[in-house]
């Protein structure tokens, strides 16, 4: 006996999982080399990276606006499941962290057991996040083979909203051979072909030496994956995640070169005129130094602003896929982030300066090394809001309501 469309309509997302978790096999050995930076300051944000790209695709799973709350029998069971591998994975990194810092050279067996959690935790993570995109592709199908209504049908009583699809000008889909010809391979190749394109510029790459360019065809894969199992209708769907993952990667080394030294020298001309304004004696020695009296401020390749201005990057990209922003403003927030990280960044470096002289070493070195993690993000938001709310007064779209035609002839009969 053959299975049915439905049965295999089931065991679709259990099939993107697997194919996630080959693929994640395949690139091991540059996701761990992704790994090792995320352990510095300059792309510390890389490492959350994949679980906004798995909640981007829980957030997006109804097909509309991001809804994170469950709406189907099930849901918040596999939430927790799903969570709870990820944060089984945290802890376990923590653990493995903490003991390998404190183990001395000399102790093998603690280090031994310090790379095997870290191995663990890395396992955990990749399950968890692999799990919940099966789950959040589970709601996606439920959603996506639910009969779309013609326009102005009426719905019934317990259908949402959130749940249905746009209307199809042909009317309703079936849903079983809608599922049916996502099976077929006439709607997986555009998937495959991603998939083999990916692995082609993978070897093509590694082979020119290339590990970050190689390391960002993941995504790709991973895109192609989601498009050859789930029919190209995903797209989307998963194109955002797809996106989101990019931030994972560290920048190619030569391209990082190219913009640190450019970014010191601006940081640190910027942050001299900003303390002389104050009234302080500050000079500009070199490329990435200020002289403030007996004091010489060094803007090291941490504070060039590099490192803000890619993490804000992605946290505004995040932002424009779960809010609801008018479209034009969506290409003027994302070319806003870079200038608005590197102002945040200057901030810090006259923030510094000015405490060096007037407070001390001490409540300089905490605000840079200690608070300065946790203002930041915040200045830069609040300065994100405000740039968000002037852009709502410039522009202001008024909606005109169409006067019926019997209402129009009568206002004109009265004013004739």
């Amino acid at each position: 006996m053959g299975a049915t469309p439905k049965s295999i309509e089931s065991w679709r997302p259990w099939l993107l999982g697997i194919l996630l978790a080959l693929l994640t096999w395949a690139y091991w050995n540059a996701l761990s080399e992704a790994a090792i930076s995320w352990r510095g300051e300059q792309y510390s944000h890389g490492a959350l990276m994949p679980l906004a790209a798995a909640a981007i695709l829980w957030l997006r799973r109804l097909g509309g606006k991001a809804d994170w709350r469950p709406q189907m029998p099930g849901e918040l069971r596999r939430l927790i499941v799903a969570g709870g591998l990820v944060a089984i994975g945290g802890v376990t990194y923590l653990g493995g962290k903490t003991l390998g810092e404190t183990a001395p050279p000399s102790d093998l067996a603690r280090g031994i057991l310090s790379s095997g959690l870290i191995f663990l935790a890395a396992v955990f993570y990749a399950l968890g996040l692999i799990l919940g995109v099966v789950f959040a592709a589970k709601s996606w199908l439920h959603v996506a083979k639910e009969p779309t209504l013609p326009k102005g049908a009426p719905m019934g009583e317990g259908q949402r909203p959130s749940v249905i699809l746009p209307v199809s000008p042909r009317g309703a889909i079936s849903a079983a051979s809608e599922g049916h010809d996502a099976l077929h391979i006439s709607k997986a190749w555009p998937g495959l072909l991603l998939l083999l394109t990916a692995t082609g510029l993978r070897l093509a790459f590694t082979y020119f030496g290339l590990d970050v360019p190689a390391m960002a065809t993941f995504s790709l894969s991973c895109l192609g994956a989601v498009l050859a199992v789930m029919s190209t209708r995903a797209m989307k769907w998963c194109w955002p995640a797809a996106l989101l993952l990019l931030f994972s990667f560290p920048l190619p080394f030569g391209l990082e070169r190219a913009l640190l030294v450019p970014l010191q020298g601006l940081a640190a001309s910027v942050g001299t005129y900003l303390l002389q304004t104050m009234g302080l004696e500050a000079i500009s020695e070199g490329a990435h130094f200020i002289k403030l009296g007996d004091l010489q401020l060094g803007v090291v390749e941490q504070c060039s602003g590099l490192r803000m201005a890619t993490a804000f990057l992605a946290l505004v990209v995040l932002y424009l896929l779960v809010a609801e922003v008018p479209r034009w403003q969506i290409p003027v927030l994302i070319l806003s982030a870079v200038p608005i990280a590197l102002v945040v960044n200057i901030v810090r470096i006259t923030l510094t300066g000015f405490l060096y002289v007037y407070a001390g070493r001490e409540w300089g070195q905490r605000v840079f090394h200690d608070w300065a993690g946790l203002l930041m993000p915040f200045l830069a938001v609040i300065l994100l809001v405000a740039l968000r709310a002037l852009l709502d007064c410039l522009i202001v779209f008024e909606e005109e309501t169409e006067i019926p035609l019997a209402q129009r002839a009568r206002k004109s009969v009265r004013q004739g």
